[in-house]
């Protein structure tokens, strides 16, 4: 979309530093800068899990082993530099945040298999929906749908007494309420292994990366009573075996939902990595590869975020950088992209913002 302003705020999982750094991006320039004052937040042990919801960024901290605190901070339009407006804690060690399309709603998946609702406020705090939701022993992933009305979570239950043991993996439907935005479960839907899950902008679609790490599963999704239903096709195959098994990590969709973008690497010699291209058709739901997208080698790319006409891509945990690449909005296609910003340490989960 069209803005005065683009921000990128990326979680910093390295300690003692502050927990969120803080980008200007300039999309026509294909070029990214660190904002004055960044990194943001006051120094933490740990931290892990970032969102951006409106003008405000939300991130978990852990002060001790057990409990973690929500940071709430409210973005400057003009210079992007945060300011802390709130926090909320809570028992737990970590948790994974997950945006509400709608903006009304925040959701922490903790551990134990709970899934917290907030309220996000008008001046950007948090305050509880109602009582935290049990699923099961644990939880892989959740996704909420555009429509405001349902969502889905990756349900893990152990097969045995052994805590690295295999678990049963299955997908199910929560119905998120109109007026708090609370979740209750409904039902399971699917009972396919599957890691990673998102749902497409239009929220006609799921898509989730099967537990080998080289398929997607895709889902049509009834609109009406959350059933999913696997397209034609499906699964698809989402990564390489050439010069060694590829695995997908972090995948997105364009912001039109017509294309999915798959990162793929290996544990071979040099860590080849490239970027899958898929068109999605809107009325079959099938995954067409249109693009094989080389990465420069020896990297460790574990998170991305597709924009109207650029991918950014965060490579590495310690000697963490972040890299640009053109994308075409018409096509789909990549091409070459600018010189990565690097420098960094720990850059995690990311998260753009427009004004």
């Amino acid at each position: 979309p069209s803005s005065a302003a683009t921000y990128v705020y990326a979680a910093i999982a390295i300690s003692p530093s502050a927990p969120v750094a803080g980008f200007r991006l300039d999309e026509a320039a294909l070029s990214i800068a660190q904002l004055p004052g960044s990194p943001f937040g006051p120094p933490t042990p740990a931290r892990g899990s970032l969102v951006v919801n409106r003008d405000f960024v939300y991130f978990d901290v852990q002060k001790d082993p057990t409990s973690t605190t929500i940071l709430a901070m409210r973005a400057d339009a003009s210079s992007g530099g945060l300011t802390q407006v709130g926090e909320t804690t809570f028992t737990s060690p970590g948790a994974a945040l997950v945006r509400d399309p709608l903006g009304h709603n925040l959701y922490a998946i903790l551990g134990g298999g709970i899934i917290a609702s907030f309220i996000i406020n008008s001046d950007g705090t948090l305050s509880s929906a109602g009582p935290p939701l049990h699923l099961a022993d644990g939880i892989a992933a959740a996704a909420m749908s555009p429509n405001g009305q349902i969502g889905y979570a990756i349900t893990e239950t152990p097969l045995t007494t052994i805590p690295t043991g295999p678990a049963a993996l299955a997908i199910v439907l929560l119905r998120r309420d109109q007026t708090s935005g609370a979740l209750s479960l409904s039902r399971q839907v699917s009972s396919d292994r599957a890691f990673q899950l998102k749902i497409d902008p239009t929220g006609k679609y799921l898509v989730a990366v099967k537990d080998d790490f080289k398929h997607f599963l895709v889902y049509r999704i009834n609109d009406s009573t959350g059933e999913l239903t696997a397209v034609a096709g499906s699964p698809f195959v989402s990564a390489g075996n050439l010069p060694a098994p590829d695995f997908t990590r972090p995948f997105d969709f364009s912001p039109d939902g017509r294309f999915v973008y798959a990162v793929n690497t290996n544990g071979a010699n040099e860590r080849p990595a490239s970027v899958w291209v898929f068109a999605l058709d809107a009325n079959s739901g099938t995954l067409t590869q249109i693009q094989t997208f080389d990465l420069p080698p020896g990297s460790n790319y574990f998170n991305v975020a597709v924009e109207n006409s650029l991918m950014i891509l965060i490579a590495n945990a310690n000697d963490s950088r972040i890299t640009l690449i053109r994308r075409d909005p018409n096509t789909g296609q990549l091409s070459a992209g600018g010189n990565p910003l690097g420098g960094y340490r720990g850059l995690q989960e990311i998260g753009v913002m427009h004004f």
